[in-house]
């Protein structure tokens, strides 16, 4: 198979499927777009780079440092910043000024405003967005780009998931909370129980799916489905709704 387009659906299919990933990435280095071969550059070292793993306290390959190399290089350049750009993350155009990245092993975070964007394995997998953000980006960056998980900013402990199984794809919104200890008031408990009475609530978990055929209805359906989800979590959580993070001033 040599048409990039075929290939990267190959990728999008099946995620783990790192020999697609390799093939393209090797098809669009050979390109004279710069665009496709920091692509393919980006996607061969990040593939490169996970062969080992994240608690290797010491890796003496001079492969996994070329991949580091190639990885930055790339990241650098702004193409991932970019890429995360043609989804409508930050203003258009980007400037150089409007986003800063980080590495760790195979994982490339970039940070455009409050938004993160992560890439594993050469693809971007992982969002921290906000609810409506999500809710804006959601159906083009399933098309483009094989995302995992999303981290809901405005909603702590709220996650959106994306899995692949054996037939067909699951969509799963999940909400942890912590513990929590309510204040009463003293009409509702008498001053003698305790000095400062609360109702102490323990830690939590709910969590919501719905699945799909195949990728392309997960694609179609991942907007209405989120705000589904979503809308039941919430009213199972009841009073305990996670209330938005306070900005810094």
């Amino acid at each position: 198979m040599t048409d990039p387009a075929a290939l990267w659906a190959a990728c999008l299919a099946d995620p783990t499927d790192d020999t697609a990933r390799l093939v393209l990435a090797d098809l669009l280095r050979e390109s004279d777009d710069p665009d496709q071969q920091a692509r393919g550059r980006f996607l061969w070292a990040g593939v490169t780079a996970a062969r080992w793993s994240r608690d290797n306290d010491v890796i003496d390959d001079p492969l996994y440092y070329t991949a580091q190399r190639e990885l930055a290089a790339v990241a650098t350049a702004g193409y991932p910043a970019h890429w995360l750009g043609l989804l409508g993350v930050g203003p258009d155009p980007l400037t150089r000024t409007d986003w800063v990245w980080d590495a760790t092993h195979d994982r490339v975070t970039v940070r455009i405003r409050d938004t993160l964007g992560t890439y594993a394995r050469g693809t971007l997998t992982e969002f921290t967005v906000t609810l409506d953000q999500w809710l804006a980006l959601a159906r083009p960056a399933l098309a483009a780009w094989p995302v995992e998980r999303v981290a809901v900013a405005d909603a702590p402990g709220l996650t959106i998931a994306v899995e692949r199984l054996a037939e067909g794809w699951r969509l799963e919104a999940r909400l942890r909370l912590g513990g929590r200890r309510v204040p009463l008031s003293r009409h509702v408990v008498p001053s003698a129980v305790s000095e400062a009475p609360v109702l102490a609530d323990g830690p939590a978990e709910w969590w919501v799916e719905e699945r799909f055929a195949d990728r392309a209805a997960l694609v179609e359906g991942v907007v209405p489905s989120s705000r589904m989800l979503v809308a039941d979590l919430w009213w199972i959580a009841g009073d305990r709704r996670p209330s938005p993070p306070r900005k810094r001033r």
